[in-house]
């Protein structure tokens, strides 16, 4: 398997996506390129990051769960790393 030399679009599930689109646009002046009833897309730069309503992502990540919000912060070491 190769390695992307560049991210181009990363997906971020959230619960609020009012709050998220005004949190990044608030804080990184981030553009907004595209709006729907669930998903966001920002631009930075060369990045673009959808953002999509959590509800969204059952059908996306099937069989997979995706994890719970927390309040608690990820700390180092106790988040999976990949090996590769």
């Amino acid at each position: 398997m190769s390695i992307p030399a560049e991210i181009e679009v990363l997906t971020l599930f959230v619960d609020d996506l009012v709050a998220a689109r005004h949190f990044y646009r608030k804080v990184f002046a981030a553009k907004l390129v595209y709006v729907d009833d669930v998903s966001s897309v920002l631009e930075f730069g060369n990045l673009m990051i959808n953002l999509l309503q959590s509800s969204e992502a059952p059908e996306l990540v099937h069989p997979a769960n995706i994890a719970p919000a927390t309040s608690d912060p990820v700390r180092t070491g106790n988040s999976d790393i990949w090996p590769g």
